[in-house]
Formats: C-alpha cells, sequence, structure tokens
C-alpha cells in the first residue's frame, strides 16, 4: 500500500493546478475534435443536398417559320437541378453569338441580354428552359464553316441548407456539328443542303469552348461581383 501512496503523492500533491491544467487541454482537444467531425458531417450532409444547377450540354434547336418559310433557328437550352433539394433565386444570363473567329483566352464573355428577370425556382431533379434564336443567314454561314456559334453564361442561385452561399455556374459551348435528316451523300462537294427547306430538321453537336469559362462557386474569378448583382443579395 505505501508504494501507491507514495506514487499518489508525488504525482498529485501540491499538483492540483497542473493536472487541471491537463484535464482543461484534453476537455479542450477532445471538444474541438468533435466539433472539426460534427463540421465535416454537416459539409458532407450539404454537399450531397445541394442542389447543382448546370446547362445540359445536349442543346436542341427547332426552325423559325414565317408564312412558310425558314426565318431563322432557335436553340432550347436546358438547366437542369440535378441536385436532392430545390435551388432557389435562380436567376442568370445567356447569349448567343455568331463570330468570324473563334474564342480565344481573355475574351470577356459579355451578357447579350441586359433584362433583369425575376429570379425563380428549380425544383429536385428539375428543370428550365431558355430560348436564342439566330437569324437564318448567319446560321448558314455556320453550316458552311465560315463562322463560328457559341453559347456562353452563368446562373447563379441558392439552396434551402442553413447558412450557405450563392452558387454560382458559368458555361461555354460551341456548335461543332449540324447533321441534316436528310442523306448529303449524293450532293456535289461544293454543294450544301438548303438551310431555307422547311422539311429538313437538324441535329446539333455542342462541345464545351476551349477557353476558360467553365467553373463552379468561387472558383470563378467574377464570383464576388455576380453575387452583388444578384437581386437576392442585399
Amino acid at each position: 500500500m505505501k508504494p501507491f501512496i507514495g506514487l499518489y503523492r508525488i504525482l498529485f500533491d501540491g499538483r492540483s493546478a497542473a493536472w487541471t491544467a491537463i484535464f482543461t487541454a484534453v476537455i479542450t482537444w477532445y471538444t474541438i475534435q468533435l466539433t472539426y467531425i460534427s463540421d465535416l458531417a454537416n459539409r458532407n450532409n450539404v454537399a450531397a443536398q445541394r442542389p447543382f444547377v448546370y446547362l445540359a450540354q445536349q442543346i436542341n434547336g427547332s426552325k423559325l417559320i414565317d408564312k412558310g418559310a425558314v426565318t431563322g433557328m432557335r436553340f432550347h437550352l436546358r438547366l437542369e437541378n440535378s441536385g436532392n433539394t430545390p435551388a432557389t433565386n435562380v436567376w442568370g444570363r445567356s447569349t448567343l453569338q455568331v463570330r468570324s473567329e473563334r474564342l480565344t483566352e481573355g475574351f470577356d464573355f459579355p451578357d447579350g441580354d441586359t433584362s433583369s428577370p425575376s429570379p425563380t425556382i428549380l425544383g429536385p431533379r428539375g428543370y428550365g428552359e431558355q430560348m436564342l434564336d439566330v437569324p437564318l443567314n448567319d446560321f448558314f454561314q455556320v453550316v458552311q464553316k465560315k463562322q463560328f456559334l457559341y453559347i456562353w453564361g452563368w446562373v447563379m442561385y441558392s439552396d434551402t441548407l442553413a447558412s450557405t452561399p450563392f452558387h454560382l455556374t458559368e458555361f461555354c459551348f460551341e456548335l461543332t456539328g449540324v447533321a441534316p435528316s436528310i442523306d448529303t451523300t449524293s450532293l456535289p462537294p461544293t454543294e450544301t443542303f438548303d438551310v431555307s427547306d422547311p422539311k429538313i430538321g437538324y441535329n446539333f453537336t455542342f462541345n464545351p469552348c476551349a477557353v476558360s469559362h467553365h467553373c463552379v462557386d468561387e472558383s470563378c474569378p467574377d464570383y464576388a461581383a455576380l453575387v452583388a448583382k444578384h437581386p437576392a443579395s442585399s
């Protein structure tokens, strides 16, 4: 018994303040670990449940017809929410531009539409549609590979989870292929199909732009500037 009494005196006699400090440090460390685990679990839950809105790469088109004549093409953009919770305050811009030269790094991707639509909601696994038109002559130039057609833009939205910032998705796609619904193998090499024929349908191939305009949330360089413009940010 005496050895234990001696050990007790060595460890504890006159050392209550030191042991209090040690126990306090252990409890503090344990509390920090619990807080970290809780925060990690919360972040994982947010990542699993948050909405994610993006522009689907499959962009369809239809002909614009006036009095039986084709006047242009209309592209149907599908904004999808692949998340398990609603995307609220959905707000953004989409721009179509036909250009004589390809986009290069440093292009500033201006908004073609300067109107201010009201924010909307996309439900879980839901989608919304936007439409962009191109005149027939411009479309013909793209088919002949004399011009380049681009669609770019951004969409900002919030979620229903607690203490989360605005979300942002930026995108850019180039029209790289136009396949008519007719057999063109019989056409001479110098001829192309008639884009003004209302009976011809098309399949379109869009690919991501080669220049940088694909980002999400705070990784986008203009994130703060776009958040400041959002009607719900004030």
